[in-house]
């Protein structure tokens, strides 16, 4: 596999427990390719039913609007990777590390 790419959104198998979100869903890689080199990647994953707060970032992916849910990053395998659906726009990426910024109180 190549090394992902900051805003680069793939389908990924999450797993985690009580409001975590599960299962397969989309995410974007938010880690730089420095860091990308290694054998995880950092993302935030989307969902469509989440409820809209400021820090959820909206993103359209295939036309549907979806949130990003900046308090869920994660770091995963880059083999739980699967399909790359595409790139998310350079302001999106940018309120989206800014937050998690936000959130981890670097700002």
């Amino acid at each position: 596999m190549s090394v992902p790419v900051p805003g680069q959104v793939y389908r990924v198998p999450l797993r985690g427990t009580g409001h975590e979100v599960t299962g397969p869903h989309y995410a974007v890689v938010v880690s730089d390719e420095a860091f990308n080199e290694l054998c995880t990647v950092v993302v935030v994953p989307f969902s469509i039913g989440a409820r809209r707060y400021s820090w959820r970032v909206p993103v359209r992916i295939h036309g549907q609007l979806t949130l990003a849910l900046t308090e869920q990053v994660r770091a995963v395998d880059k083999s739980s990777l699967k399909e790359l659906i595409g790139m998310v726009e350079p302001g999106a990426l940018f309120q989206i590390r800014h937050f998690i910024a936000e959130i981890i109180g670097t700002v």
